[in-house]
């Protein structure tokens, strides 16, 4: 009954927060109804889908725009966008491109109209970009068919996804909204969302696209209120935390693992762990081992629920000893703790 009391007041307070932001699903916008933005008043940004020379950075930052990188047999710029201030500052010189609509808008307004702000960037299969830096206020961010160094994405409101890319250095960090990412390499991932499910498939699994030596070293997870489920993940290190949510992960490789919950159940199908950690406040542990019960100490416990290791069952604490540095620690408040091993 506490997780489902906890899990209702933290869905009220995200419905609160996003309803007096936000208007319906379709960028009905309102900040202050006293400077009300009609529709004929707007003028229009255009760039017309152009060829353009090769594009090596990307910085974008919008108030209200979808965003999106499409693979093509060239580079195109495609930019619809109204406004009612400033023109947006748009510039594409020496393969960086530029855009800032953080004059376009009043300080305080309101809109009651789909604003279909777009920006489009299409660009050949695995293109290389020095740096991707894009900040959305409202919109969806969808990414596709990249390699860069450095890739950083904030999205406060809308739906992040990503697919067949790589980027060395990733930070992704969404306010309110569900991502999706699929097929992505990276040396080091840092994601974080207030509220919304995570789904991540193929993480560090596929052929690369980032250069040969690279090494998949940190994946992290940082979740308010949400879903988190991961279908294939190498890492040398993976950490996730959640306060209100479930954690499903499968196709784990990893040296550490590290789940921190403090509402929700978390299910391990399947995963090569030499060291794990998990601590969770409310909610089950299961996890699926790949190996022997031999090579692992294990370090139990459970203040209110049951540990079942195999297919023996114990009370509330259960340790093993080893010397093969294999570890699995697990400490619970209200939960149960079963751990099964595959050889």
């Amino acid at each position: 009954m506490r997780i489902s009391i906890r899990r209702i007041l933290g869905t009220a307070v995200f419905i609160i927060l996003s309803s007096s932001l936000l208007a319906g699903c379709g960028f009905n916008y309102v900040i202050n109804a006293t400077n009300r933005l009609d529709r004929e008043d707007a003028k229009e940004f255009v760039v017309a889908k152009t060829e353009v020379s090769p594009i090596t950075e990307i910085s974008i930052h919008t108030g209200i725009a979808q965003v999106e990188l499409i693979e093509a047999d060239k580079f195109y710029v495609e930019i619809d966008y109204l406004y009612w201030e400033d023109e947006p500052e748009y510039s594409l010189e020496n393969g960086k491109l530029f855009f800032d609509d953080r004059d376009c808008f009043p300080n305080s307004y309101s809109i009651d109209f789909n604003l279909d702000n777009r920006i489009k960037i299409y660009l050949p299969k695995d293109s290389h970009f020095d740096d991707i830096n894009i900040e959305d206020a409202s919109g969806d961010v969808s990414l596709n068919g990249f390699v860069a160094d450095e890739l950083d994405v904030t999205v406060s409101y809308g739906d992040f996804t990503m697919e067949e890319a790589a980027a060395l250095d990733t930070e992704i960090t969404l306010s309110s909204g569900y991502s999706k990412i699929k097929d992505f390499q990276a040396r080091d991932l840092n994601f974080t969302n207030s509220y919304g499910n995570a789904d991540f498939t193929d993480i560090n699994t596929k052929s690369s696209r980032l250069p040969v030596d690279t090494t998949y070293d940190n994946f992290n997870i940082a979740m308010s209120s949400g879903d988190v489920d991961i279908a294939g993940i190498n890492s040398s290190k993976v950490k996730i935390t959640n306060s209100y949510g479930d954690i499903v992960l499968g196709d784990l490789t990893t040296d550490e693992l590290e789940l921190k919950l403090s509402s929700g159940n978390c299910v391990l199908t399947s995963g090569k762990v030499a060291k794990a950690y998990i601590s969770n406040s409310y909610g089950n542990v299961s996890l699926n081992i790949l190996g022997a019960l031999a090579d692992y100490s294990l370090d139990l416990d459970t203040s209110y629920g049951k540990i079942k290791v195999g297919e023996n069952h114990y009370e509330d604490h259960y340790t093993t000893d080893t010397d093969t540095g294999k570890k699995i620690r697990a400490e619970l408040s209200s939960g149960d703790v079963t751990i099964d091993f595959v050889e």
